[in-house]
């Protein structure tokens, strides 16, 4: 299965944004992700969570799936 949306430019913006209801912020952003640095040990490769976040006053809700775990 290829990965097509690991090649979509990525955009460094730091935002808040809310997972599951924790509190964190954005590293950066594309139209196929976001990148978090979030330290969370419950949650696993292919998790569901729930995102909320805004830009420019637009706020966003959506399900996404953990795609990549980065080790400390």
């Amino acid at each position: 299965h290829k990965r097509g949306w690991r090649f979509l430019k990525r955009y460094s913006i730091q935002i808040p944004i809310r997972i599951n209801n924790i509190e964190s912020m954005t590293e950066n952003i594309s139209l196929g992700g976001v990148f978090v640095n979030f330290i969370e040990p419950n949650l696993n490769l292919n998790s569901e969570i729930e995102l909320e976040f805004e830009i420019n006053g637009e706020k966003f809700f959506s399900k996404a799936g953990i795609a990549t775990i980065v080790a400390d």
